[in-house]
Order: C-alpha cells, then sequence, then structure tokens
C-alpha cells in the first residue's frame, strides 16, 4: 500500500514578492542593495548572537530565504512584510531594511517615511499593469469608434427599409 505524504509547511505564510519579468525591463535589480542588505542583516545576526533558524522563525519566513538574503543570492525581490518582519525580529524599526535594500535615504524621525516606502512599493508593483491598462483603453477607443460607426449604418439601412410614416 502506497501512502501520500502531504507537503509540510514550514515558516508561515510565504513573505516575497517576486517582480521579475512583469514588464520585460531589467533595470529592477539596479534598483535594490543585495550586498548592503547582507551586510546588515549578517552584521546584526552575529551582534545580537542569532542564527539562520531563530531568525526565520522569529520574522515567520524559511531558512532559506534568510540563507540567500545572508549571502546576497538569487533575483528575488522582497516585498515590505518581509523586510519589516525581518527588521523587527532582529529589533529594527520596522522600515530599516526596506530603506537598504530599495537605497531609501535615511531620514529624520518626523518623516511619515513608512508611508513613503508603501507608495514607492505599490508604485513597483503596479506600473506594468498601469502600461496594460493604457494599451487597453486605446484598443477600446478604437473598438467604440467602429462600434458607433456600425450603429450609424445601420441605422441608416433601418431607415431606408421603413420610412418613417408623415404622422409620426
Amino acid at each position: 500500500m502506497l501512502a501520500m505524504r502531504q507537503p509540510v509547511r514550514h515558516g508561515g505564510p510565504r513573505r516575497t514578492l517576486v517582480t521579475d519579468g512583469l514588464d520585460g525591463s531589467g533595470s529592477r535589480e539596479d534598483q535594490v542593495d543585495r550586498q548592503a542588505l547582507a551586510a546588515a542583516v549578517n552584521a546584526r545576526m552575529e551582534e545580537r548572537h542569532i542564527r539562520q533558524s531563530e531568525l526565520a522563525r522569529k520574522s515567520r519566513t524559511s531558512v532559506a530565504t534568510i540563507r540567500l538574503i545572508q549571502k546576497a543570492q538569487g533575483t528575488r525581490h522582497y516585498g515590505g512584510d518581509l523586510l519589516t518582519a525581518i527588521s523587527r525580529a532582529l529589533d529594527w524599526p520596522a522600515d530599516h531594511l526596506l530603506k537598504i535594500f530599495f537605497r531609501l535615504p535615511q531620514s529624520d524621525a518626523s518623516a511619515p517615511i513608512e508611508i513613503d516606502l508603501l507608495v514607492q512599493e505599490v508604485l513597483v508593483r503596479i506600473n506594468p499593469y498601469l502600461a496594460k491598462i493604457e494599451a487597453l483603453e486605446a484598443n477600446m477607443s478604437s473598438a467604440m469608434d467602429a462600434i458607433h460607426h456600425v450603429n450609424g449604418r445601420v441605422d441608416a439601412i433601418v431607415d431606408l427599409r421603413h420610412p418613417s410614416s408623415p404622422d409620426d
């Protein structure tokens, strides 16, 4: 008898955003700093004597993701939720690793940085879709012009077949 095993899920929900290839540009990698992120995480883990497994548990992510971050490897673009969770697990402000990864300037404490970071992350995520929407709008405009033209011709044909009576 064969036994089916269910896959085991560790670390809670996946907290990464893969944005590669959404708009076909290769410039996304130029917008992030993997080396600085790796250096910051490694230094803090050493300073706090935290192992990969402990950081993974505290941040609710996988050891493999922590390892990729530590080695500055891969092409994954980490989302705000993941970087925020790791920042907090390392006893840093929530936006600390976001600023490092996305090369954002360090700002004063009075600036609403979390809102700025959220806006930037949303813009990065939606830009490819905005371009698609603009293309769809142009196509819809052409289609609507064609429909109006056809409706005008249908109305003209109907008027020829059924001339209006003088009583109308």
